[in-house]
């Protein structure tokens, strides 16, 4: 694997032998994960990111990206949660810039509403509405606005600018496309949103973005293929979820994603989602949260460094490499002087050793996933990396990772209150 998880800076915290011996007790836990046989087995599309490779629809998603962006100067990405974030992750940290991505259906606030079909008068539009079941309200109210913005706009050619992605059946984004002439992309019904990255979910709009996804495919292939064949002793997914789960037992409730590049903030997010939604339904689970260094250094790094001991961090060590830049002279006295000549990205080097060295010796568990250059490939492992380790994590503490039971419990609440 391109990543390399590193558990020095939790040694004190739990042992290798301790590690090892949990690991151990917890492989009737484990096993069933690892051969893709546990929870709901209809929900397991996710664990063959290698069904993508050479597949007709990657093929067409490259075509209609290129259509795209050779049309368009704003592409509106309509989705929520487990529908947007994924991509989201790729696209603001590989994205080229050649189609301005704009996002829509996260919210109910009519001003920001009003703020995404102002952007869009004067420039070429194409829509895509991502949705697993048409009825969540943020994604489904936001394109009935947009789509009737490009009715106005486009006329009879509206259609042609719209572009699904949805389930099959009666009530849902399929039957709506076939009745409007929209062009449509399956979501996987074998995928829960949150898992649904690698998919049309994510490809189109990162291949819109510019970012290529046979690369990302095959970083995921490949991380696939080296996880599960590992010992469980040796899996890196495996250490990582057993060695959260003791820090957990010993009062270490939140996990801190900490990441360098300011893109890979909306990977955190990602992370985020994925292991709230699937963990967050016992009082077992760890309250996942991020960070982006060194911005967040001068906030919540305070807390990090001198308030209650219950946070562990783990650092995402990925980064981009430019020797070019180098801090450059000034006639003007400003007291940078100390900087002179040195690579820009010392400086970044240099904030990450120095919180990782002062939070670890804080008292602060520290893991490190040692990551390298950020490139697609490294965007496919992370993705299987981490979906294969909240299913572990998940197993050890008896929780199933598909469903969400309590953000259904919100919208039924929230559809009496809206008379539906």
């Amino acid at each position: 694997m391109i990543t390399q998880i590193d558990l020095s800076g939790v040694a004190q915290y739990v042992s290798e032998q301790q590690l090892a011996q949990a690991v151990q007790a917890a492989q009737s836990k484990l096993a069933p994960v690892l051969a893709g046989q546990f929870a709901e087995a209809n929900q397991l599309g996710w664990m063959d990111p290698a069904r993508w490779q050479g597949h007709a629809e990657v093929e067409y998603i490259m075509q209609l990206a290129a259509e795209i962006r050779s049309n368009a100067d704003v592409f509106v990405l309509i989705g929520v949660g487990g529908s947007n974030r994924g991509a989201q992750s790729v696209i603001e940290t590989l994205g080229d810039g050649k189609v301005e991505i704009v996002y829509a259906g996260t919210n109910l606030s009519s001003h920001e509403l009003k703020k995404i079909l102002a952007c869009l008068q004067g420039k070429r539009v194409y829509i895509n509405n991502i949705a697993k079941d048409f009825n969540t309200l943020e994604p489904g109210i936001h394109f009935r606005f947009l789509r009737q913005y490009m009715e106005a706009a486009y006329g009879a050619g509206a259609a042609a600018r719209i572009i699904v992605t949805g389930s099959a059946g009666t009530g849902q984004l399929q039957q709506l496309a076939q009745q409007a002439g929209y062009r449509f992309l399956p979501f996987p019904a074998d995928m829960a949103g949150r898992f649904s990255v690698l998919s049309a979910v994510g490809f189109l709009p990162m291949a819109v973005a510019g970012v290529d996804i046979r690369r990302i495919i095959a970083g995921a292939a490949a991380a696939k293929a080296e996880l599960l064949a590992a010992a469980p002793q040796d899996n890196p997914a495996v250490r990582y979820a057993v060695c959260r789960n003791l820090l957990f037992e010993k009062g270490f409730v939140i996990e801190n994603l900490a990441t360098l590049e300011p893109g890979l903030a909306y990977f955190a997010r990602w992370w985020s989602q994925l292991f709230a939604e699937s963990e967050g339904k016992n009082q077992s689970c760890i309250f996942p949260v991020f960070s982006s260094y060194s911005e967040d250094l001068h906030a919540v790094g305070q807390y990090i460094q001198d308030g209650k001991r219950m946070v562990l961090e783990s650092f995402l060590d990925a980064r981009f490499v430019n020797g070019e830049t180098r801090v450059a002279a000034s006639q003007h006295a400003d007291g940078f002087d100390y900087l002179n000549g040195k690579p820009f990205d010392e400086l970044i080097d240099a904030v990450y050793r120095a919180a990782f060295s002062a939070h670890s010796a804080g008292g602060v568990p520290c893991l490190q996933f040692r990551c390298g250059q950020i490139t697609p490939e490294l965007f496919g492992e992370l993705f299987y990396f981490f979906m294969l380790s909240c299913c572990l994590s998940a197993a050890l503490i008896g929780a199933n990772p598909f469903g969400q039971n309590g953000v259904e419990a919100y919208k039924r609440s929230m559809y009496r209150l809206l008379g539906k």
